[in-house]
């Protein structure tokens, strides 16, 4: 018998419904945009007391004295200047005033505009702004010989959100910092950390990287009570990407969150060096709403006052190449601090415990060590037979005190013997998914099966894309690694999954690269789809221009269908926008050469011109572009390629990957034919080679810095050869593989600039040889498989360590916490 649950709905008297405020469609359209001012405001006792803020509206006819509200933390303390507009100004100050600020005492103020007469009652524009002012004296900090005013701050928080695949990478970078004090707070410190290019630069070993945003701001430090020692709630004015926000961080202390006082996490100051615990710090991004991660994950973060040494005990192992002589390279890298690194070998794997006891019993002269460096260098090891082997480094100060201990595990092969890697694998063709849709038009069966294989990285690139490609570097820039769980089934039973949203017709290479403990192998597998190629699937490069490109009549008398991404979709993925058109402009054309005006291509229509230039560079005569292969070259300004939408200016040009915050006008992106009827916009490669990869088009109000459109991945093809047929997962794929995402982009930075003198008499496109490969199996759908003693080693020689470098783009790594 079965008991049903029977809910009854009553009848309840109609709630009386209340409209909104109506919008007066006479408003003056006041807002608050984006403030060039800080709004948290710190002033020396000696500075004037006050401080003033943007203000615009969008009706200007009349000359308005705009009413203000003003909400503070203290009454009495802020004196607001008459908000004036004269007569056609768009933009005017709103000025504050605060002479009876106490100094030392923080006080909040929001002004807002109420009146709907002066104000859009509804929309996205800000008609409220929040600041705080403080009237604080700082001294800077000085080493007690007065001699040094510089102190060093070591970040492990920032690494808790972001890492880089790049062999410059520093995940704890460590800063040369002033320090300043609070006059009137002992022990209450501050100093710039983030702002500015030292901080990225150092993170990243990069010199030239770009993140979204950057503010100058400070960083604060609660030290007044050495034992508690914390970082109040606040930001560091970065945000890498625009869709993660702003990085903010606090320790986990009952001052930042509700806790109790024994789950404090705080720090503490000895000898004028501040610590923090292992996941002290807590770290958030603006997007996030209130979720908080785990920072300081390794304990790193650390502050040294001026005139301070804060030792360094670190030392690492690692593994190097297996030579034909039986001689293992293993590189030992010693902080400064580390005056002698001590070492022993043992048979087998040993885990983290083991290796812990082993290393108290050798400190303690109960197991004996089989050797000692000073300094960072590579030994050439050679042990008796083959096998898996652990290396375990004691660390030692210049008091001869043990201070920390490493290890390495590794697989050694004898002179004589082979351990070869035992790995088969491939890609091939099934139905058994094809009432799915998946089939060998556009997928394969990727399969893999081995013994003793602990790693395996892979990879699926275009055939064309990985033709003499060094493929070690392809997995190091782009590879992905197989799970634990994918490594065990690979050495069990058998690992197996659909590669899925292939092109039809196409060649794909497989790169795998495996390994045993003992060696790697990196080879390659070619497929092929079956079907028929759909030139609408792909994105393209410069290099992949066909040799004849189409006529000026066709590309004039086409009302070509439009494929982009924009950023500004909620989920960006390539998708179809309004035709795009194009005309002659007799004005610009004469003699055989044509310019060309092309509508609709920044994805929306403007209320008044707003074409862009084409440049068909098939008969140009001009010396900088003849070179060339294409159809047009694209070209804006701040003159002749404006459009009015919403009755403002905007203007139309290019961001850079490597420049997210400014906006350039020149000749950036290049359209050519990548098959028949399929025109694609790719980035000018000779500025490409010159560090500027124009993978973006942008359009921006002149007067409110609206973003109108921020397009790429830009695709035009003729109605009567468009094959279509691309599916919205099709599309999002699309969208995920690009090379390079936007990594952060904020309009609030953006400014309009020409761009700079660029060196094209020497670089031709004929020298641009950068095929990206982008690795295509990011996503793998599951499917069935086809049918510890002590050792005695010699070291046979020592040499200096050295290092490399491979670029990659940061990835978010975070772990949440609550």
């Amino acid at each position: 018998m079965v008991m049903a649950a029977t809910l009854f709905y009553g009848c309840a008297d109609e709630e009386e419904y209340t409209p909104g405020t109506p919008e007066d469609e006479n408003t003056y359209g006041v807002y608050f945009p984006s403030q060039t001012n800080p709004t948290t405001v710190e002033l020396a006792p000696e500075e004037k007391t006050n401080v003033s803020y943007r203000i615009r509206r969008k009706k200007t006819d009349d000359e308005i004295t705009v009413p203000v509200n003003v909400t503070a933390s203290e009454n009495g303390i802020f004196v607001i200047d008459p908000v004036v507009f004269k007569a056609g100004e768009k933009e005017t100050t709103v000025n504050v005033n605060f002479p009876a600020a106490k100094v030392g005492v923080t006080y909040e103020c929001v002004i807002s505009i109420d009146d709907p007469a002066y104000i859009a009652v509804y929309g996205p524009l800000e008609t409220s702004l929040t600041f705080s002012v403080t009237r604080a004296g700082w001294k800077l900090v000085k080493s007690a010989d007065g001699r040094s005013t510089s102190g060093k701050w070591r970040d492990d928080i920032i690494c808790s959100l972001y890492t880089l695949n790049d062999k410059g990478f520093n995940p704890n970078p460590e800063l040369d910092v002033e320090i300043y004090e609070r006059e009137d707070i002992k022990g209450y410190y501050r100093m710039k950390v983030y702002g500015g290019n030292s901080f990225i630069q150092a993170f990243s070993g990069m010199t030239n990287i770009k993140i979204a945003e950057n503010k100058d701001a400070y960083t604060y430090v609660d030290a007044r009570n050495p034992e508690k020692v914390y970082l109040p709630i606040q930001t560091t004015g970065m945000t890498f990407n625009s869709s993660n926000g702003e990085i903010s961080f606090g320790s986990y202390v009952p001052e930042n969150f509700s806790l109790d006082e024994s789950a404090a996490q705080y720090g503490t100051m000895k000898d004028s060096i501040i610590t923090f615990p292992t996941r002290g710090i807590m770290v958030t991004l603006s997007s996030l709403n209130g979720e908080w991660y785990n920072g300081n994950n390794n304990g790193m973060t650390r502050i040294s006052l001026p005139g301070t040494h804060a030792p360094e005990y670190t030392a690492t192992l690692d593994k190097g190449t297996m030579g034909a002589d039986g001689i293992l390279n293993i590189t030992a890298r010693l902080s400064s601090d580390i005056k002698a690194l001590k070492y022993a070998f043992f048979e087998g794997v040993l885990d983290e415990g083991e290796v812990s006891l082993k290393a108290q019993d050798l400190n303690e002269g109960n197991l004996k060590f089989d050797g000692e460096i000073d300094k960072t260098c590579t030994m050439g090891v050679k042990v008796g037979k083959t096998g898996k082997y652990t290396m375990i480094g004691c660390g030692y100060d210049e008091k001869g005190d043990m201070r920390m201990y490493t290890s390495l595990t590794f697989g050694y092969i004898a002179r004589g013997d082979k351990k070869p890697v035992n790995l088969t694998y491939g890609i091939e063709p099934t139905f058994e998914y094809a009432g799915e849709g998946i089939n060998p038009d556009n997928s394969g069966r990727f399969y893999a099966y081995g013994d003793e294989i602990e790693s395996v990285t892979y990879g699926l690139y275009r055939t064309s894309r990985v033709k003499g490609s060094d493929l070690d570097k392809l997995l190091d820039n782009s590879g992905i690694n197989f799970t634990a769980d994918q490594i065990k089934a690979v050495n069990g039973t058998g690992f197996s999954s659909m590669i899925t949203k292939l092109n039809g017709d196409s060649g794909y290479t497989l790169v795998v690269r495996a390994g045993n403990g003992y060696t790697t192998a990196t080879t390659s597998f070619d497929y092929k789809t079956t079907g028929t190629f759909n030139p609408g699937l792909e994105s393209y490069i410069y290099n992949e221009f066909t040799e004849e490109q189409p006529s000026v009549e066709y590309l004039t008398s086409t009302k070509w269908n439009y494929y982009a991404i924009s950023y500004l979709d909620e989920t960006p993925a390539r998708r179809q926008f309004e035709p795009v058109t194009m005309q002659v402009n007799t004005k610009e054309s004469a003699n055989g050469e044509y310019w060309l005006d092309i509508n609709g291509l920044q994805g929306f229509k403007f209320d008044e011109a707003g074409s862009i230039f084409g440049i068909y560079l098939p008969t140009t005569k001009a010396s900088s572009l003849r070179s060339y292969n294409g159809a047009l070259m694209l070209f804006s300004d701040q003159q002749n390629t404006l459009g009015v939408k919403n009755e403002e200016l905007v203007f139309t040009g290019f961001m850079a990957e490597e420049d997210l915050q400014n906006i350039y006008g020149t000749t950036a992106m290049l359209i050519g034919q990548v098959a028949d009827g399929y025109l694609y916009c790719v980035p000018n490669p000779v500025l490409q080679i010159q560090g500027y990869t124009f993978s973006y088009m942008a359009s921006v109000g002149m007067t409110t810095y609206n973003t109108y459109a921020l397009m790429t991945d830009m695709m035009l093809v003729d109605p009567a050869k468009d094959m279509g047929g691309i599916t919205s997962a099709a599309l999002e794929n699309m969208a995920k593989l690009r090379k390079q995402a936007l990594a952060g982009y904020s309009i609030r930075a953006a400014n309009h600039v020409e761009l700079p003198e660029f060196n094209t008499t020497v670089l031709v496109p004929e020298d641009f040889e950068d095929t990206p490969a982008v690795n295509l199996a990011t996503d793998l759908m599951p499917a069935a498989m086809p049918t510890a003693r002590k050792t005695s080693v010699d070291v046979v020689r020592i040499d200096t360590a050295t290092t490399g470098d491979i670029k990659d783009d940061f990835r978010f790594i975070g772990v949440r916490a609550f």
